[in-house]
């Protein structure tokens, strides 16, 4: 019988201290039920883990049974048994059937003070008791990236050569983090993470011993362009605790974030569609395509959503590394304030409404007083009210009542496509309504002829290809230097039929995404 084929690709997940007891166990079915779905873990060319507390990890173990996910300790005692108040041993760790264990993050280092030394003793630890260590490396001080890859690869070998006195060394996963860059306001740039990790690659490759890939060994990396991703997004404090301006930072804690909208799945989540898609599908789809953000916007079954399936969907976003965004409409304060709970359990940071529903058209000054009463509570939370840009409000009117609330947490969400059937010019929206934007959808548009020559439709079309003057809507608002998340939408027509329209859909979000992450 030939062996089983070796994962291609391992990924990993530290909760830390982020997830109550409760929560870790509703996150882990969470991730049971995607394990058992997804072909990249059935199919065997991805490995998972997550490294859960202490008092999770057997019931989250025996949640994963059966399940391609393995789990692991966040840390380790140097020795196997003996009078170590406290500490729980590799031994102890195989035992309730855990199989990797993570060594020397940057964390233990800087509040423990574990130096090399220890970090080497709990590798050896975790090698002679089966466990599989995940060894954290990176540089302290932001040096050049050829620096960087000498330093980090000089850390690894230091750490294992001395582990190696107790013993033959095992298969190892490296785990790359820049200790510079964690909380930093500007990443580490994906050319520096590449020269390290291409480093420490080239320097396993020597050393057959440490890898179970069979050709090709590469590290794990934590981070994706710098930025830590297993807890990053709702689940991570702003680091340093420090003040944050709303306006300026409405999307995450530092720099502008790319994601998608329902609205990029209309068609496919909408009762046209055979088997509609889930949450969970369109937040795999997100960080598929590459995407860091995803704003569930006007999907009234979330309302429904109780507490537990709250939790599970914010812990599904996660694991993807993936910010959420909340949509709905209407400024009524009870339904603000469903909203506001709904955005408070999901680690939700901007909320976007419209003024008006089927059934509720306020003027700007009946607007301007319920938003008075309803945006304090926003503030306390930490979260921002976004009003969308559309024809049903004019811009002055909407801006009229943003400046009367007069809040840091209450803004304008451009779409500069929505106002022009108000007769209002796109350009002219977004001069004016610039320096309260905290949130920006992006669909492209354009006019074409009806049959006959009779009218015209107003209709989305191919980002790039309408009247979207995208550069100067960026320029203008300037959303990398303010914290500014970019969310893609359209404006698709039904195509006749639904495969054909799910196609194109599909087509449509790829190349809107795509295009947006190029122009970095």
């Amino acid at each position: 019988m030939s062996p089983a084929p070796q994962p291609r690709v391992t990924i990993g997940v530290s909760l830390k201290m982020y997830f109550g007891h409760h929560q870790t166990l509703n996150w882990a079915r969470s991730v049971a039920d995607l394990a058992a779905r997804h072909p990249a873990v059935t199919g065997g060319t991805a490995e998972l883990f997550v490294l859960p507390a202490f008092p999770a990890l057997v019931p989250v173990t025996g949640i994963l049974a059966g399940t391609r996910v393995l789990t692991g300790a966040q840390d380790l005692a140097a020795e196997d048994s003996g009078p170590y108040t406290g500490e729980v041993s590799g031994a102890h760790l195989h035992e309730i059937g855990a199989r990797y264990a993570e060594v020397g993050h940057a964390e233990r280092r800087r509040l423990f003070g574990e130096g090399d030394t220890v970090v080497a003793a709990k590798t050896a630890a975790a090698l002679r008791n089966g466990l599989t260590p995940v060894l954290c490396v990176g540089e302290l001080d932001h040096v050049s990236p050829d620096e960087a890859a000498a330093r980090t690869v000089a850390e690894a070998e230091r750490v294992l050569a001395t582990a190696a006195h107790d013993g033959p060394l095992a298969p190892v996963v490296l785990a790359y983090e820049p200790q510079w860059a964690i909380g930093a306001p500007r990443p580490a740039s994906p050319d520096h993470i590449r020269t390290v990790c291409r480093a420490l690659s080239d320097w396993l490759a020597g050393r057959p011993g440490l890898s179970r890939r069979q050709r090709g060994p590469r590290p794990a990396h934590r981070a994706r362009h710098g930025r830590r991703r297993p807890v990053s997004g709702p689940l991570r404090p702003r680091p340093g605790g420090g003040r944050t301006h709303p306006r300026r930072d409405a999307g995450r804690g530092g720099g502008m974030s790319y994601g998608l909208s329902t609205y990029a799945y209309f068609w496919r989540l909408s009762e046209k569609a055979p088997r509609p898609l889930t949450l969970d599908e369109m937040l795999a789809d997100t960080r598929e395509l590459g995407g860091e953000v995803f704003q569930i916007c006007d999907y009234p079954r979330i309302e429904a959503y109780d507490n537990a399936a709250l939790d599970a969907l914010r812990a599904t976003a996660a694991v993807y590394g993936i910010t959420l965004e909340l949509g709905t409409r209407g400024v009524r304060p009870d339904h603000l304030a469903r909203y506001l709970r709904i955005a408070r359990r999901l680690g939700v940071r901007l909320v976007r409404s419209m003024l008006n529903t089927a059934d509720h058209r306020p003027t700007p000054a009946e607007a301007t007083a319920l938003l008075r009463e309803t945006v304090p509570a926003y503030a306390a939370a930490g979260v921002t009210l976004g009003l969308e840009t559309y024809e049903q409000v004019s811009t002055d009117d909407l801006l009229a009542v943003v400046r009367g609330v007069d809040s840091p947490h209450l803004g304008v969400v451009l779409d500069p496509g929505n106002s022009v059937a108000r007769l209002e010019r796109p350009v002219d929206v977004i001069d004016a309504t610039a320096p309260h934007v905290v949130n920006i959808h992006v669909k492209d548009f354009s006019f074409s002829r009806r049959d006959g020559w009779v009218g015209f439709t107003f209709a989305g079309c191919l980002l790039g290809e309408g009247l979207l003057d995208y550069r100067h809507m960026i320029d203008t608002v300037g959303p990398d230097e303010r914290g500014v998340n970019q969310i893609v939408e359209h404006w698709l027509p039904w195509q006749g039929g639904f495969e054909e329209t799910a196609r194109l859909e599909d087509q449509w979000t790829r190349h809107s995404i795509t295009t947006l992450l190029r122009s970095k």
